[in-house]
């Protein structure tokens, strides 16, 4: 053993092509070794892989496993050739070069590791909640994702740039001076942005949910964005409203916490009729539409004395608000027939004028 390393110890009495034979072979040896290296450390992930992320509760398949594993491979053999060069005795601006070249290669490398392994973690969970009520979780992983690689990407920079003794805090304070100037240019924009990932985050309402704005507009909410929401409204028109607005106004979500909805159908009778027997009638008629739901129960209320008719107000519930408007039609002209039926009138508004003539 001393003797080999002997041999391969740089002596300068040694002739040229002796000299430079040692370099080569051990430049060769170190990267055959890390070539060795990184087929066993293939290996035993291909073998131990799936043990190791059945202990944590990841599942991941084989093309997953590959996409994770083959950078890993290329890495150790980068590692391998970035030692050779440096064991090499090449011109100092030749070596520095290569090595650089290498260290660039090997960093950006490990930052690919570190990516690859995270979007697939993330696909296992956009996979697992796929049958489950998940859409703004799938809306919020891309965004988060994106966030990574870009801190990633920064960090590789940071690395690279501080090997070759660059001066890295006068570039931050750059991109600081920049990110406010953008910020200042672009403010309403990046609070749409900030809005959109509030919205998100949040959830006051989901993709599929009917709201009502304070305009009184209504609609199916079709995307939520990072600028904007887009909303389709009842006669198949598209709202699309900045984010920070919709974040400071008042939102009814129609589909939270179910789909059930409130009907209501406010009428008059005339004056002298039976208020019991009339709302005895209007809960009998709407017993009578299946669609309408018998828990909870509908009920009939006395709510108001106006000019020239009795007020009662109806409440009935339906299983979707969806329905509500066509279900309110077959209550209305339901009702329209029983009550008359029963001897309910529903008055026009009537005037009474007394003339008095002077003498």
């Amino acid at each position: 053993m001393n003797n080999i390393f002997e041999f391969f110890s740089k002596n300068n009495t040694d002739p040229l092509w002796l000299y430079w034979t040692k370099d080569t072979i051990l430049a060769l040896l170190i990267f055959i070794g890390f070539w060795i290296l990184a087929k066993i450390v293939r290996h035993l992930l291909n073998l131990l892989g799936p043990k190791i992320v059945s202990i944590v509760k990841i599942n991941f398949d084989n093309d997953s496993f590959k996409k994770i594993t083959a950078p890993i491979y290329l890495l150790i053999i980068f590692i391998g050739i970035y030692l050779g060069i440096e064991s090499f005795s090449l011109p100092t601006k030749a070596s520095t070069t290569i090595s650089g070249i290498s260290y660039i290669i090997t960093v950006c490398i490990l930052a690919n590791i570190c990516y690859r392994i995270i979007h697939e973690i993330f696909a296992w969970y956009l996979k697992k909640i796929e049958d489950c009520d998940g859409i703004i979780d799938r809306q919020v992983v891309p965004i988060v994702e994106t966030t990574i690689a870009i801190f990633l990407a920064g960090i590789a920079v940071i690395v690279i740039m501080k090997h070759f003794d660059k001066d890295i805090f006068s570039l931050i304070t750059a991109f600081g001076i920049g990110s406010l100037a953008i910020g200042m240019a672009a403010k309403e924009t990046l609070g749409n942005m900030m809005s959109g990932l509030t919205i998100i985050l949040d959830r006051p309402f989901r993709i599929g949910d009917r709201i009502q704005l304070t305009t009184g507009q209504s609609g199916d909410v079709v995307d939520i964005g990072i600028r904007s929401t887009k909303i389709r409204a009842v006669d198949n028109t598209f709202i699309i409203i900045p984010n920070s607005d919709l974040c400071n106004r008042i939102v009814v979500n129609q589909a939270y916490p179910d789909t059930k909805s409130q009907g209501r159908v406010v009428l008059g009778i005339e004056y002298g009729n039976d208020v019991e027997k009339a709302k005895s009638v209007m809960l009998n008629a709407v017993a009578e539409i299946h669609e309408v739901l018998s828990d909870p129960p509908a009920a009939v209320f006395f709510t108001a004395f106006n000019d020239s008719s009795l007020q009662m107000t109806l409440l009935f519930w339906v299983d979707n608000y969806r329905t509500l408007f066509a279900i309110t039609d077959k209550v209305n002209s339901l009702l329209i027939k029983r009550l008359p039926e029963n001897g309910i009138n529903m008055p026009f508004p009537t005037r009474t004028l007394y003339i008095h003539k002077e003498p």
